[in-house]
């Protein structure tokens, strides 16, 4: 792969590290709002769904949308990612993919659970913490890349063990942040 193709990969995956930002940030909008509509679970029609999106309100909407682009972003990143011949972006664009895919189909069945199935959000939010992981580690292993080469395997496991953890680091405290806001919001004093 050339050294345009390696920019090109790492813009994408810098692009859906983003847009997986904003869409967490959209996710925890929605799920700390007390207007998610409650409304009786129905089969899969487009029609259906886009009604129920109307009704929970803009911000869903702007989620789903996020969501959606971010499967076409994905399907795009693991073809770069693939072209790049360096098994590891390849491993963690694929993953990427997949637990982004997961999190796509966990918001397609809450939405068509009215609302209601709570395993369906947090199979949303799980997923989305892993497709965050993987693709911080495939930008990590792309600006990593010569460096790499000289690394043997338990090198970098190592390294991918470190980046991790930082990693949960980072989102351990902005879920805490979070909740202490979202705490502070509904107290009584």
């Amino acid at each position: 792969m050339k050294s345009n193709q390696f920019k090109s990969l790492r813009v994408m995956v810098i692009i859906t590290l983003i847009l997986l930002t904003i869409q967490y940030e959209l996710g925890m909008v929605i799920n700390f709002s007390p207007n998610l509509p409650e409304l009786p679970a129905f089969g899969f029609s487009l029609m259906k769904i886009s009604e129920a999106l109307h009704q929970a309100g803009t911000v869903a909407l702007a989620h789903a949308v996020v969501g959606s682009l971010l499967t076409l972003l994905s399907i795009f990143t693991l073809v770069l990612s693939l072209g790049s011949r360096i098994r590891s972006v390849q491993i963690f664009g694929s993953l990427g993919l997949l637990s982004l895919a997961l999190a796509a189909t966990g918001g397609v069945l809450f939405t068509l659970s009215g609302f209601q199935n709570d395993d369906y959000s947090l199979a949303m939010a799980s997923n989305f913490i892993l497709s965050f992981i993987f693709y911080f580690l495939e930008l990590y292993l792309l600006k990593r890349q010569k460096k790499l080469s000289e690394l043997n395997w338990s090198q970098r496991v190592k390294l991918s063990m470190r980046c991790l953890t930082q990693c949960l680091k980072v989102i351990y405290v902005r879920e805490a942040e979070t909740q202490v806001g979202a705490m502070a919001k509904f107290s009584p004093i």
